[in-house]
């Protein structure tokens, strides 16, 4: 697919899509379009309405490592517990949905600056 092909060229009501987000921990998230809205010049580009609990931080370790994350974060016995209590913060939520930061990512995906980021970690 090229940069130039839009995702409303791809994907009409109904359809499903499967995104694979880093290559090396292998996350796979499905798209499933349930519906469609006419373009509004004045709208949001995308926009989150619900979904499932947090984010996981980057660099994780896919979804073996975050199980693992999530199992060293509720037992304080655990030997990486105080380590990775302190890389996530103290106010890592798991079971949170924060749809204002998500859709406030959302708002700038697209932008100078957000192609700019990009493009600094990709050359990395």
């Amino acid at each position: 697919m090229s940069r130039t092909t839009r995702l409303d060229e791809l994907l009409r009501k109904g359809s499903h899509a499967e995104y694979l987000y880093d290559f090396g921990d292998g996350w796979r998230h499905e798209i499933v379009v349930e519906g469609e809205e006419p373009a509004n010049r004045g709208a949001t580009k995308a926009e989150c309405l619900a979904g499932a609990r947090a984010c996981p931080p980057e660099d994780s370790g896919g979804a073996y490592g975050y199980d693992e994350l999530l199992k060293a974060l509720v037992e304080p016995t655990n030997r990486r517990h105080r380590e990775l209590l302190e890389w996530v913060g103290p106010h890592f939520a798991p079971e949170e949905l924060d749809l204002l930061s998500i859709n406030r990512a959302l708002r700038g995906a697209g932008s100078v600056r957000w192609r700019q980021r990009r493009e600094r970690f990709y050359s990395l």
